[in-house]
Protein backbone atom coordinates (compact mmCIF):
# COMPACT_ATOMS: atom_id res chain seq x y z
CA UNK A 1 0.00 0.00 0.00
CA UNK A 2 1.65 3.24 -0.68
CA UNK A 3 1.09 6.51 0.74
CA UNK A 4 0.70 5.38 4.56
CA UNK A 5 3.35 7.23 6.27
CA UNK A 6 5.18 4.10 7.58
CA UNK A 7 8.07 4.03 5.83
CA UNK A 8 11.19 7.06 6.54
CA UNK A 9 10.95 7.48 2.43
CA UNK A 10 6.88 8.39 2.81
CA UNK A 11 7.56 10.30 5.45
CA UNK A 12 10.07 12.34 4.11
CA UNK A 13 8.13 12.64 0.76
CA UNK A 14 5.50 14.05 2.57
CA UNK A 15 7.25 16.56 4.85
CA UNK A 16 9.49 18.02 1.72
CA UNK A 17 5.77 18.35 0.01
CA UNK A 18 3.64 19.72 2.91
CA UNK A 19 6.89 22.25 2.88
CA UNK A 20 6.26 23.25 -0.89
CA UNK A 21 2.62 23.75 -0.10
CA UNK A 22 2.19 25.32 3.34
CA UNK A 23 4.27 27.10 5.96
CA UNK A 24 5.04 23.85 8.03
CA UNK A 25 8.16 22.49 7.43
CA UNK A 26 10.51 20.15 8.66
CA UNK A 27 14.39 20.13 8.19
CA UNK A 28 15.33 16.96 9.82
CA UNK A 29 14.04 13.54 9.43
CA UNK A 30 13.58 13.07 13.22
CA UNK A 31 11.10 16.02 13.39
CA UNK A 32 8.40 13.83 11.08
CA UNK A 33 6.59 11.56 13.15
CA UNK A 34 3.52 9.52 12.74
CA UNK A 35 1.09 9.34 15.96
CA UNK A 36 -1.77 7.04 14.49
CA UNK A 37 -1.50 4.99 11.87
CA UNK A 38 -4.15 4.38 8.56
CA UNK A 39 -7.58 3.59 9.67
CA UNK A 40 -11.16 3.68 9.19
CA UNK A 41 -14.28 1.52 7.49
CA UNK A 42 -14.43 4.54 4.65
CA UNK A 43 -11.45 6.26 4.55
CA UNK A 44 -7.80 6.42 6.02
CA UNK A 45 -6.95 8.83 8.28
CA UNK A 46 -3.77 9.38 9.47
CA UNK A 47 -2.38 11.78 12.49
CA UNK A 48 1.10 13.13 12.08
CA UNK A 49 3.79 15.18 13.57
CA UNK A 50 5.44 17.69 11.50
CA UNK A 51 8.24 19.91 13.87
CA UNK A 52 6.10 21.02 16.03
CA UNK A 53 2.85 21.18 14.58
CA UNK A 54 -0.11 18.21 14.41
CA UNK A 55 -1.71 17.50 11.20
CA UNK A 56 -4.36 15.48 9.70
CA UNK A 57 -3.87 13.28 7.02
CA UNK A 58 -7.38 12.35 4.85
CA UNK A 59 -6.92 9.85 2.05
CA UNK A 60 -9.20 8.09 -0.39
CA UNK A 61 -9.34 4.37 0.78
CA UNK A 62 -7.07 1.59 -1.71
CA UNK A 63 -9.26 -1.02 -0.25
CA UNK A 64 -12.75 -2.16 -0.16
CA UNK A 65 -14.74 0.31 1.76
CA UNK A 66 -18.16 1.76 2.84
CA UNK A 67 -18.62 3.55 -0.56
CA UNK A 68 -17.26 2.30 -4.29
CA UNK A 69 -16.83 5.90 -4.89
CA UNK A 70 -15.12 8.66 -2.38
CA UNK A 71 -14.83 12.00 -3.01
CA UNK A 72 -12.07 13.98 -1.21
CA UNK A 73 -12.57 17.18 -3.18
CA UNK A 74 -15.71 17.89 -1.99
CA UNK A 75 -14.91 17.26 1.74
CA UNK A 76 -11.98 19.43 1.08
CA UNK A 77 -14.50 22.18 -0.59
CA UNK A 78 -16.84 21.86 2.04
CA UNK A 79 -14.12 21.98 4.73
CA UNK A 80 -12.76 25.17 3.25
CA UNK A 81 -16.03 27.09 2.63
CA UNK A 82 -16.86 26.45 6.23
CA UNK A 83 -13.16 27.65 7.61
CA UNK A 84 -13.81 30.95 5.32
CA UNK A 85 -16.88 31.53 6.75
CA UNK A 86 -15.83 30.83 10.47
CA UNK A 87 -19.29 28.90 11.02
CA UNK A 88 -19.53 25.94 12.33
CA UNK A 89 -15.94 25.47 13.43
CA UNK A 90 -14.05 23.12 11.57
CA UNK A 91 -10.43 21.85 11.11
CA UNK A 92 -8.26 24.63 8.98
CA UNK A 93 -7.58 22.99 5.54
CA UNK A 94 -3.79 23.79 4.97
CA UNK A 95 -2.96 21.64 1.67
CA UNK A 96 -4.56 19.26 -1.04
CA UNK A 97 -3.23 16.93 -3.65
CA UNK A 98 -6.21 15.96 -4.76
CA UNK A 99 -4.45 14.44 -8.06
CA UNK A 100 -2.96 11.56 -6.30
CA UNK A 101 0.47 12.94 -7.62
CA UNK A 102 2.54 12.18 -4.80
CA UNK A 103 1.20 8.98 -3.48
CA UNK A 104 -0.63 7.94 -6.22
CA UNK A 105 -4.05 8.38 -4.35
CA UNK A 106 -6.01 11.62 -3.68
CA UNK A 107 -5.30 12.99 -0.14
CA UNK A 108 -5.51 16.43 1.98
CA UNK A 109 -4.21 18.05 4.98
CA UNK A 110 -6.02 19.72 7.40
CA UNK A 111 -5.10 21.26 11.28
CA UNK A 112 -5.56 18.75 14.22
CA UNK A 113 -8.03 19.64 16.42
CA UNK A 114 -7.60 18.85 20.43
CA UNK A 115 -10.69 17.59 22.01
CA UNK A 116 -12.48 15.03 22.99
CA UNK A 117 -15.61 13.09 20.92
CA UNK A 118 -18.56 11.21 22.47
CA UNK A 119 -18.49 7.66 22.17
CA UNK A 120 -20.89 5.79 19.76
CA UNK A 121 -18.67 2.43 20.67
CA UNK A 122 -19.91 0.79 24.16
CA UNK A 123 -20.86 1.82 26.44
CA UNK A 124 -22.25 4.96 24.48
CA UNK A 125 -21.87 8.62 25.41
CA UNK A 126 -25.72 7.82 27.10
CA UNK A 127 -23.90 5.27 29.49
CA UNK A 128 -20.79 6.16 30.19
CA UNK A 129 -18.10 8.61 30.28
CA UNK A 130 -17.53 12.35 30.46
CA UNK A 131 -20.67 13.68 29.01
CA UNK A 132 -22.75 11.36 31.61
CA UNK A 133 -20.62 12.94 34.25
CA UNK A 134 -20.79 16.33 33.61
CA UNK A 135 -23.82 18.11 35.13
CA UNK A 136 -27.02 18.95 33.95
CA UNK A 137 -26.44 22.58 32.48
CA UNK A 138 -22.87 21.43 30.85
CA UNK A 139 -24.90 18.70 29.28
CA UNK A 140 -27.31 21.25 27.59
CA UNK A 141 -24.91 23.01 27.04
CA UNK A 142 -23.14 20.57 24.80
CA UNK A 143 -26.53 19.71 22.90
CA UNK A 144 -27.71 22.99 22.39
CA UNK A 145 -23.92 23.99 20.79
CA UNK A 146 -24.37 20.60 18.66
CA UNK A 147 -27.83 21.61 17.33
CA UNK A 148 -26.26 25.06 16.55
CA UNK A 149 -23.74 23.57 14.70
CA UNK A 150 -25.75 21.44 12.51
CA UNK A 151 -28.31 24.83 12.09
CA UNK A 152 -25.11 26.74 11.10
CA UNK A 153 -24.36 24.40 8.13
CA UNK A 154 -27.91 24.52 7.28
CA UNK A 155 -27.22 28.51 6.68
CA UNK A 156 -24.11 28.02 4.59
CA UNK A 157 -24.85 29.82 0.78
CA UNK A 158 -23.49 26.87 -1.19
CA UNK A 159 -24.04 28.01 -4.19
CA UNK A 160 -22.01 30.79 -3.84
CA UNK A 161 -19.54 28.77 -2.00
CA UNK A 162 -17.58 26.45 -4.88
CA UNK A 163 -20.45 23.92 -4.24
CA UNK A 164 -23.05 23.89 -6.79
CA UNK A 165 -21.46 20.64 -7.78
CA UNK A 166 -23.80 19.08 -5.12
CA UNK A 167 -26.94 19.83 -6.57
CA UNK A 168 -29.09 17.06 -7.87
CA UNK A 169 -29.14 16.28 -11.51
CA UNK A 170 -31.81 18.55 -13.73
CA UNK A 171 -35.00 17.69 -13.22
CA UNK A 172 -34.38 15.47 -10.15
CA UNK A 173 -35.49 16.73 -6.49
CA UNK A 174 -33.25 16.07 -3.86
CA UNK A 175 -35.71 14.01 -2.16
CA UNK A 176 -35.54 11.89 -4.94
CA UNK A 177 -31.97 12.52 -5.21
CA UNK A 178 -30.99 11.09 -1.90
CA UNK A 179 -33.41 7.77 -2.33
CA UNK A 180 -31.55 6.81 -5.67
CA UNK A 181 -28.15 7.15 -4.40
CA UNK A 182 -28.88 5.40 -1.23
CA UNK A 183 -30.89 2.61 -3.10
CA UNK A 184 -28.26 2.37 -5.67
CA UNK A 185 -25.49 1.90 -2.38
CA UNK A 186 -27.75 -0.67 -1.20
CA UNK A 187 -27.36 -2.60 -4.61
CA UNK A 188 -23.78 -2.37 -5.01
CA UNK A 189 -22.15 -5.18 -4.72
CA UNK A 190 -24.05 -7.52 -2.95
CA UNK A 191 -27.55 -8.97 -2.75
CA UNK A 192 -30.14 -6.36 -1.64
CA UNK A 193 -31.74 -6.97 1.62
CA UNK A 194 -35.92 -7.71 1.29
CA UNK A 195 -36.93 -5.11 4.59
CA UNK A 196 -34.34 -2.93 3.20
CA UNK A 197 -35.79 -2.82 -0.44
CA UNK A 198 -39.58 -2.63 0.74
CA UNK A 199 -38.70 0.55 2.92
CA UNK A 200 -37.25 2.22 -0.80
CA UNK A 201 -40.55 1.34 -2.23
CA UNK A 202 -42.72 3.57 0.86
CA UNK A 203 -40.30 6.09 0.41
CA UNK A 204 -41.31 6.12 -3.19
CA UNK A 205 -44.64 5.53 -2.55
CA UNK A 206 -44.95 8.48 0.12
CA UNK A 207 -42.42 11.06 -1.25
CA UNK A 208 -43.65 14.47 -0.26
CA UNK A 209 -43.50 17.21 -2.69
CA UNK A 210 -40.23 18.87 -3.40
CA UNK A 211 -40.03 21.36 -0.95
CA UNK A 212 -37.60 23.96 -2.74
CA UNK A 213 -35.24 24.59 0.31
CA UNK A 214 -32.31 22.75 -0.48
CA UNK A 215 -29.41 23.80 1.79
CA UNK A 216 -26.13 22.57 2.68
CA UNK A 217 -26.44 19.05 4.87
CA UNK A 218 -23.75 17.95 7.30
CA UNK A 219 -24.96 14.31 6.09
CA UNK A 220 -23.98 12.48 9.30
CA UNK A 221 -24.80 15.05 12.40
CA UNK A 222 -24.32 13.00 15.33
CA UNK A 223 -22.35 13.55 18.47
CA UNK A 224 -19.62 10.93 17.57
CA UNK A 225 -18.55 13.65 14.59
CA UNK A 226 -17.88 16.66 16.74
CA UNK A 227 -14.47 17.11 19.07
CA UNK A 228 -15.55 18.99 22.11
CA UNK A 229 -13.45 21.05 24.48
CA UNK A 230 -15.00 22.23 27.51
CA UNK A 231 -18.23 21.23 26.40
CA UNK A 232 -18.57 23.73 23.27
CA UNK A 233 -17.98 22.34 19.86
CA UNK A 234 -14.60 23.27 18.56
CA UNK A 235 -14.56 21.24 15.13
CA UNK A 236 -17.20 19.10 13.39
CA UNK A 237 -15.91 16.23 11.91
CA UNK A 238 -16.57 13.45 8.81
CA UNK A 239 -17.93 15.26 5.52
CA UNK A 240 -18.22 12.18 3.61
CA UNK A 241 -21.69 12.27 3.17
CA UNK A 242 -22.48 15.63 2.91
CA UNK A 243 -25.19 16.80 0.06
CA UNK A 244 -27.65 19.47 -0.24
CA UNK A 245 -31.68 18.68 0.33
CA UNK A 246 -33.89 20.18 3.14
CA UNK A 247 -32.69 20.68 6.84
CA UNK A 248 -35.33 17.84 7.83
CA UNK A 249 -33.10 15.28 6.64
CA UNK A 250 -30.20 16.11 8.76
CA UNK A 251 -32.62 17.15 11.52
CA UNK A 252 -34.66 13.41 11.88
CA UNK A 253 -30.53 11.90 10.90
CA UNK A 254 -29.56 13.29 14.08
CA UNK A 255 -32.63 12.08 16.25
CA UNK A 256 -32.51 8.55 14.82
CA UNK A 257 -29.04 8.39 15.44
CA UNK A 258 -29.50 9.90 18.64
CA UNK A 259 -32.70 7.36 19.86
CA UNK A 260 -30.56 4.33 18.53
CA UNK A 261 -28.21 5.22 20.77
CA UNK A 262 -30.62 5.86 23.62
CA UNK A 263 -34.26 4.24 23.75
CA UNK A 264 -33.89 2.38 20.72
CA UNK A 265 -31.34 1.10 22.85
CA UNK A 266 -33.11 0.56 25.75
CA UNK A 267 -31.43 3.61 27.70
CA UNK A 268 -33.44 5.98 28.91
CA UNK A 269 -32.88 9.68 28.14
CA UNK A 270 -30.24 11.09 30.89
CA UNK A 271 -31.55 14.26 32.24
CA UNK A 272 -30.73 16.97 30.28
CA UNK A 273 -30.47 14.91 26.57
CA UNK A 274 -33.16 16.24 23.93
CA UNK A 275 -35.86 13.77 22.75
CA UNK A 276 -37.15 14.30 19.25
CA UNK A 277 -39.68 16.84 20.45
CA UNK A 278 -37.30 19.14 21.84
CA UNK A 279 -34.13 18.67 19.11
CA UNK A 280 -36.75 19.51 16.51
CA UNK A 281 -38.27 22.91 18.67
CA UNK A 282 -34.89 23.53 19.41
CA UNK A 283 -33.56 23.27 15.56
CA UNK A 284 -36.79 25.04 14.39
CA UNK A 285 -35.66 27.98 17.13
CA UNK A 286 -32.26 28.46 15.66
CA UNK A 287 -33.43 28.55 11.95
CA UNK A 288 -36.54 30.15 12.27
CA UNK A 289 -38.59 27.47 10.09
CA UNK A 290 -40.69 24.87 10.77
CA UNK A 291 -39.87 21.29 10.04
CA UNK A 292 -42.16 19.33 8.28
CA UNK A 293 -43.42 16.01 6.71
CA UNK A 294 -41.44 14.40 10.09
CA UNK A 295 -42.60 10.68 9.52
CA UNK A 296 -41.35 10.09 5.77
CA UNK A 297 -37.74 12.04 7.14
CA UNK A 298 -37.72 9.55 9.96
CA UNK A 299 -38.09 6.66 7.40
CA UNK A 300 -35.47 8.05 4.94
CA UNK A 301 -33.20 8.05 7.79
CA UNK A 302 -33.84 5.02 9.25
CA UNK A 303 -33.34 3.68 5.82
CA UNK A 304 -29.74 5.35 5.68
CA UNK A 305 -29.02 3.96 9.18
CA UNK A 306 -29.73 0.17 7.56
CA UNK A 307 -28.41 0.28 4.33
CA UNK A 308 -24.80 1.95 5.97
CA UNK A 309 -24.94 -1.17 9.10
CA UNK A 310 -25.23 -3.56 6.03
CA UNK A 311 -22.76 -1.49 3.90
CA UNK A 312 -20.18 -1.83 7.35
CA UNK A 313 -21.19 -5.24 7.94
CA UNK A 314 -20.39 -6.50 4.08
CA UNK A 315 -16.68 -4.65 4.55
CA UNK A 316 -16.24 -6.34 7.86
CA UNK A 317 -16.80 -9.76 6.53
CA UNK A 318 -14.57 -8.74 3.09
CA UNK A 319 -11.74 -8.00 5.82
CA UNK A 320 -12.06 -10.83 7.86
CA UNK A 321 -13.53 -9.06 10.67
CA UNK A 322 -16.86 -11.28 10.31
CA UNK A 323 -17.74 -14.75 8.90
CA UNK A 324 -19.37 -14.84 5.90
CA UNK A 325 -23.37 -15.03 5.88
CA UNK A 326 -23.60 -13.72 9.75
CA UNK A 327 -26.63 -13.34 10.78
CA UNK A 328 -26.33 -9.93 11.25
CA UNK A 329 -26.33 -9.05 7.89
CA UNK A 330 -30.51 -9.52 7.88
CA UNK A 331 -31.16 -9.19 11.54
CA UNK A 332 -30.06 -6.06 13.84
CA UNK A 333 -31.17 -3.13 15.27
CA UNK A 334 -31.45 -1.35 12.16
CA UNK A 335 -33.39 -3.98 10.53
CA UNK A 336 -35.73 -4.11 13.22
CA UNK A 337 -36.47 -0.06 13.51
CA UNK A 338 -37.44 -0.67 9.92
CA UNK A 339 -40.15 -3.33 10.34
CA UNK A 340 -41.49 -1.37 13.00
CA UNK A 341 -41.58 2.17 11.14
CA UNK A 342 -42.94 0.10 8.22
CA UNK A 343 -46.09 -2.08 10.26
Amino acid sequence: MRGNLKSPEETAAFAHWLGLWSDIKATEPEQVRVTAPASGWSNETIIADIGRQRVVVRMAPTRLSMFPDYDLDKEWRIIHALHQRGRPPVARPIAEDLAGTLFGRPFFVMSFVDGIVPSDNKPTYAERGWLIDAEVPRRVQFWDGFMAAMVAVHQTDWRASDLSRLAPPAGTSSLAAAVDWLQALHRWSDAPQPEIERAFRRLRDTMPDDPGNDVLLWGDARPANVLVRDFRIAALLDWELATVGPPEMDVAWFQEMHWMRTVGSGVALPEGFPDDGQIAATCEGLSGKALTEPGWYRLLAATKVAVLLYRHLVVAIHRGAMPAGHPLLTENIATRRLADLLA
